[in-house]
């Protein structure tokens, strides 16, 4: 036994905290945990009894198994992936955070232009949670997070929550941090139907769009950006094409989507580093749109102007010399706001709300804030 014991090291929570786990559980729990894949360590370690086992990654078992170590009357902080907010697969740790808290609070952080830990390229949430009789019940999120290194001493002192109770999807929590963007979000899902409703898996009329890159701005076009490895035409891997369903409303949709408004869509419910599909497919835009003329000409303004403004980058890769177009999409803001100032219209946003998507994320967008 004691062989055993020494090689295997077992460990058993109610024997190792007896005392503790008799009288309810721990009164705080506090960590950082593994960000691991459960895949990579699958064939050493083996799970029994997680509900979070389908989440796929140990952050997610750790993070059940603590809420589930605390008494009736307890605090609990991690700092998690940011894909605790916004990942289809975690869903089942949202539902048991929901169940097992009382009060949650949800900050946002960004890795750039500075990090909470230097040297690693994760996105993070910190979550807090309370639970007791006396604790308000309570669900606040931030906005996704930026900052400089010379602001790091104040970041949390400049940290405002917002409550809120909405979901986009089952497992999208709107990264959010005031009422006009409750109230925008709101007038999104009135009298709007989903951009997936225009498209379709077989057409000719394609939207060009990359999958991942564009850490401010997300590019859409009605032609193929040049790419080329060894002066032999290609196309990025990570280049993607959907289909609409009619020559007509091709121009608006890809107006639409290169919107202000679009990129806050991206950015509140997007892991704000990949662009899914499935977060083109669910943005809200009023059918009117896609027939306004006025609308029309604004989008083809805005594509002869980003591709006039683009320009070829080159780089050295281990698949050879490769030239890619690149999109300087900043000197098209003004085209861009202008499409905004239309959207709103059919939106119906006040001057307020419309000043609010006009100047969001200005700072980073146009390179001051680096």
């Amino acid at each position: 036994y004691q062989a055993w014991l020494s090689s295997h090291k077992p460990f058993h929570w109610f024997i190792a905290f007896y005392g503790i786990l008799k009288k309810g559980g721990f009164d705080v729990i506090i960590g950082n945990p593994p960000y691991v894949e459960y895949s990579k360590v699958k064939k050493d370690y083996k799970l029994h009894g997680y509900e979070t086992e389908r989440c796929g990654n140990l952050y997610a078992f750790v993070t059940e198994r603590s809420l589930k170590l605390l008494n009736s009357y307890s605090s609990f902080g991690f700092i998690v992936p940011l894909s605790l907010v916004c990942t289809q697969r975690v869903e089942t740790l949202q539902k048991i955070l929901s169940q097992l808290s009382k009060s949650v609070w949800l900050s946002n952080f960004a890795e750039r232009p500075s990090k909470l830990f230097v040297g690693a390229e994760v996105l993070l949430t910190i979550l807090l949670s309370r639970v007791g009789r006396k604790v308000e019940s309570t669900f606040a999120t931030t906005e996704f997070i930026k900052w400089t290194s010379d602001e790091r001493a104040d970041l949390f002192d400049c940290i405002v929550y917002h409550s809120t109770t909405a979901k986009i999807k089952s497992h999208i929590i709107p990264k959010l941090s005031s009422n006009t963007e409750s109230y925008i979000l709101g007038k999104l899902f009135s009298h709007t139907e989903p951009v997936g409703n225009q498209l379709l898996k077989r057409s000719k009329y394609l939207i060009y769009y990359r999958t991942s890159g564009g850490r401010y701005w997300k590019v859409f076009t009605d032609f193929p950006p040049a790419f080329k490895v060894n002066g032999r035409s290609g196309q990025s891997k990570a280049e993607r094409a959907l289909g609409v369903k009619t020559s007509e409303i091709l121009i608006p949709i890809i107006a639409a989507l290169s919107s202000n408004l679009f990129w806050w869509w991206y950015t509140i419910t997007a892991d704000c580093r990949n662009l899914p599909v499935s977060t083109v497919q669910d943005f809200p835009i009023p059918t009117s749109i896609l027939y306004d003329s006025q609308f029309v000409e604004l989008g083809r303004k805005y594509l002869d102007d980003l591709r006039n403004n683009s320009t070829m980058e080159v780089s050295q890769k281990s698949t050879g010399y490769t030239e890619t177009q690149s999109f300087k999409v900043q000197k098209s803001k003004h085209i861009i706001d202008e499409i905004d100032r239309v959207l709103a219209h059919h939106y119906g946003f006040t001057d307020e709300e419309l000043d609010f998507i006009i100047n969001y994320d200005i700072k980073y967008r146009m390179g001051l804030g680096k």
